[in-house]
């Protein structure tokens, strides 16, 4: 009593993939974004400070209940992560 002998499929060949088509960027591209707006010219130590000075006379950070300038909190956010 034998076993009978277990044939297996043959794996499929391998398909060729196209290399993904890319185009050159042209010298119209737009730039970078500059989330802290104005010219550019302000550092990002400058608008900290400003930040600070704001919270401070404020009060202290912004709570949950009291958010009125979302842009205001994530400045916030951000000034806290850097400290």
């Amino acid at each position: 009593m034998g076993a009978a002998p277990t044939q297996q499929a043959a794996a499929p060949a391998p398909q060729a993939v196209a290399p993904p088509q890319t185009t050159e960027a042209s010298a119209e591209s737009p730039a970078l974004p500059n989330f802290l707006g104005g010219n550019g010219n302000e550092s990002l130590a400058s608008h900290r400070n400003v930040v600070a000075l704001i919270t401070s006379a404020n009060g202290g950070f912004t709570t949950l209940s009291s958010i009125t300038d979302p842009n205001e909190v994530l400045d916030e956010q951000l000034c806290l992560a850097r400290t």
